[in-house]
Parts: C-alpha cells; structure tokens; sequence
C-alpha cells in the first residue's frame, strides 16, 4: 500500500524499493528533473516501460499544456520542500485524478527527490475511485 502522508524522510534504496514495489501509480523523481524510480503501473499509465521511464525528464513525460505546467510547478514545489496537491479534470473518457507531490529528504537532511502519486477520482472528484 501506498503510505498516506507520503514520507519525508527515506533512504535511496528504501525509496527505491517503495516506488516499485507499489500497486498503484508511484514514481520518484530526483532534483535534476529526472524520473530515477516508478512502479509498473505508473509506467504502464504513462505508455512507457520501466526501462523508458527511467531517466527520462518529468516535463518530456508529462507533456504541455497547462495541467501538465502545474504539475511541474508542483514537482518545483516538492523539490523545495513544499508538499503539493493538484486536480487534474480527465480528458473524454478518463477519470480525473489527483496528484500528489512531496520531497523526500536523506537521513540527514537533504531534499533529494520527490514523490509523486497519482489517484484516480471517483465522478465527485473527491474520493478515490475503485478503479
């Protein structure tokens, strides 16, 4: 399961191993904008496999327009500090979803990831959906 907050303070091989070891729609990505860990279903989600996520950068993965701007604004968030939520509406037969994005610091202290986890939403856009 994924844990509910996202955690603050995880190792790299601990963060690692959460991220893929998820079911559900998990990833990490590092201070340079890269995704560096994700779980089968997030890459799966994004049309990608593991292999080609890995590495890749955020912005190129999430694509344009302005929900994908306020997802990297958020990712920039995350990355100092600042835990972010967004809606994101779905496009024509999609459900919305909500993204969450927090930073992740080593045990000494230093930011050096973000956690991002996508939910689908129920038609309300309030509860999870089943889904």
């Amino acid at each position: 399961p994924i844990p509910d907050p996202l955690p603050e303070v995880i190792e790299g091989e601990a963060l690692a191993n959460l991220v893929v070891r998820c079911r559900g729609r998990l990833s990490a990505v590092g201070r340079d904008g890269r995704f560096i860990a994700a779980s089968a279903e997030e890459a799966d989600a994004l049309g990608m496999t593991l292999g080609q996520l890995l590495g890749c950068r955020f912005q190129e993965v999430v694509g344009c327009g302005e929900p994908a701007l306020n997802e990297c604004r958020a990712l920039g968030l995350a990355l100092a500090g600042q835990q972010s939520t967004i809606l994101r509406d779905g496009e024509v037969g999609a459900a919305s979803r909500r993204v969450r994005l927090a930073g992740v610091m080593d045990a000494a202290g230093h930011l050096y990831a973000a956690i991002r986890h996508v939910e689908l939403l129920a038609p309300d856009h309030t509860s999870p959906g089943t889904t």
